[in-house]
Protein backbone atom coordinates (compact mmCIF):
# COMPACT_ATOMS: atom_id res chain seq x y z
CA UNK A 1 0.00 0.00 0.00
CA UNK A 2 1.47 3.45 -0.38
CA UNK A 3 1.90 4.36 3.35
CA UNK A 4 4.22 1.63 3.06
CA UNK A 5 6.29 3.36 0.30
CA UNK A 6 5.98 6.64 1.72
CA UNK A 7 7.24 5.46 4.88
CA UNK A 8 10.55 3.21 2.89
CA UNK A 9 11.44 5.75 1.05
CA UNK A 10 14.17 8.53 1.34
CA UNK A 11 12.72 11.22 -0.31
CA UNK A 12 9.13 12.16 -1.18
CA UNK A 13 8.31 14.87 -4.21
CA UNK A 14 5.13 16.72 -4.58
CA UNK A 15 4.78 18.08 -8.19
CA UNK A 16 1.93 19.96 -9.93
CA UNK A 17 1.55 18.15 -12.83
CA UNK A 18 0.33 20.21 -15.91
CA UNK A 19 -3.20 19.52 -17.74
CA UNK A 20 -1.52 18.20 -20.79
CA UNK A 21 -0.06 15.72 -18.41
CA UNK A 22 -1.07 12.14 -16.84
CA UNK A 23 -0.13 9.29 -14.43
CA UNK A 24 1.61 7.84 -17.04
CA UNK A 25 4.53 10.82 -16.82
CA UNK A 26 4.30 11.08 -13.26
CA UNK A 27 5.31 7.52 -13.33
CA UNK A 28 7.88 8.30 -16.33
CA UNK A 29 9.06 11.50 -13.32
CA UNK A 30 9.19 8.59 -10.46
CA UNK A 31 11.57 6.38 -12.72
CA UNK A 32 13.85 9.20 -14.08
CA UNK A 33 14.19 10.57 -10.14
CA UNK A 34 15.29 7.06 -8.94
CA UNK A 35 17.98 6.32 -11.64
CA UNK A 36 19.08 9.92 -11.23
CA UNK A 37 19.26 9.79 -7.79
CA UNK A 38 19.62 6.06 -6.62
CA UNK A 39 17.49 5.87 -4.04
CA UNK A 40 14.12 4.76 -3.32
CA UNK A 41 11.74 8.23 -3.76
CA UNK A 42 8.11 8.37 -4.31
CA UNK A 43 6.28 11.04 -6.20
CA UNK A 44 2.55 12.25 -5.18
CA UNK A 45 0.41 15.07 -6.68
CA UNK A 46 -1.13 17.03 -3.89
CA UNK A 47 -4.32 15.57 -4.65
CA UNK A 48 -3.41 12.37 -4.07
CA UNK A 49 -2.71 13.12 -0.48
CA UNK A 50 -5.25 11.93 1.94
CA UNK A 51 -7.38 14.95 3.04
CA UNK A 52 -6.28 14.02 6.84
CA UNK A 53 -2.70 14.06 5.97
CA UNK A 54 -2.73 16.80 3.17
CA UNK A 55 -2.00 20.03 5.73
CA UNK A 56 0.85 18.69 7.87
CA UNK A 57 2.84 17.41 5.01
CA UNK A 58 2.07 20.95 3.09
CA UNK A 59 3.28 22.81 6.25
CA UNK A 60 6.06 20.54 6.54
CA UNK A 61 7.61 20.29 3.19
CA UNK A 62 10.27 22.40 1.00
CA UNK A 63 8.98 24.14 -1.98
CA UNK A 64 12.21 23.87 -4.31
Amino acid sequence: DWSSDVCSSDLIFIVDLAKNRSLFDLGGLLESLRELLGFEVVVFTESMIKEQYRESIMNNSIKL
